[in-house]
């Protein structure tokens, strides 16, 4: 919506919507092939995870994006994902443009908006949406696997929390992240004339050593396995 009004979509937005899911595709592809590869734990195998995550969230965007323009309204939808694992800046780049930008609307709306309202602070509304976003993971993961998957009941049953924790994590490093652009001008003026490929890579490595406590329940409930089974896969032996 833009002023309380559904957007028409521009010209060229079907074939965007088509090229966006072929990459979404390939990425799944790509991430679903070296998944099986990597060694176990690391850096490389929690970027694999993430970025079939957004793949697929990316993909599912696209695709609603195509069923949308082509009802004879011709309305467009908000990206899903902007590129979060490729063009980043920064850790608030990363959550509050990039990652799943649907759900961060809905998220500032209910929960952000209210608490900043209500305190005053910027830091206990983004506490709040990023906790809220967390209860949403886990009673995703409750409702959905540890009904639908008993044979996974124990080992989902022990990650439950590890999502909350995550998001707290990302919040003290957008917190942290403000505070240094905000008392580092020139700093910030240096790392922004970097290349944008080393921006994107510093801020995986500053996001990605707590990606576990995201990932790790989704692997034990199986999700990332099913994603791969609906992934094409290139298989290759030495």
């Amino acid at each position: 919506e833009k002023d309380g009004k559904p957007i028409k979509a521009p010209p060229g937005s079907f074939m965007r919507r088509v090229k966006g899911l072929v990459a979404a595709a390939c990425g799944g592809m790509l991430a679903s092939t070296l998944y099986p590869h990597l060694p176990q734990p690391s850096f490389y195998l929690e970027y694999c995870k993430a970025s079939m995550f957004a793949a697929m969230l990316s993909a599912m965007g696209h695709c609603c994006g195509l069923v949308l323009l082509m009802l004879p309204g011709g309305y467009d939808i908000i990206d899903m994902m902007e590129s979060p694992m490729l063009l980043s800046q920064g850790v608030n780049d990363f959550w509050g443009r990039r990652w799943n930008t649907l759900i961060h609307r809905f998220l500032k709306r209910l929960w952000f908006t209210p608490v900043l309202r209500a305190t005053g602070s910027k830091f206990l509304g983004a506490l709040a949406a990023f906790f809220g976003s967390g209860a949403f993971h886990e009673a995703l993961i409750f409702y959905t696997y540890l009904q639908a998957a008993p044979d996974r009941r124990d080992a989902v049953w022990h990650s439950i929390g590890s999502q909350c924790i995550f998001f707290i994590v990302q919040t003290l490093l957008c917190a942290v992240e403000r505070h240094f652009m905000r008392h580092n001008p020139k700093a910030v003026k240096r790392l922004g004339e970097m290349p944008r490929w080393m921006q994107t890579v510093g801020t995986c490595c500053i996001a990605l050593p707590a990606a576990h406590l995201f990932t790790m329940p989704l692997v034990r409930a199986g999700l990332l396995e099913s994603i791969m089974l609906h992934c094409p896969r290139l298989e290759y032996r030495l």
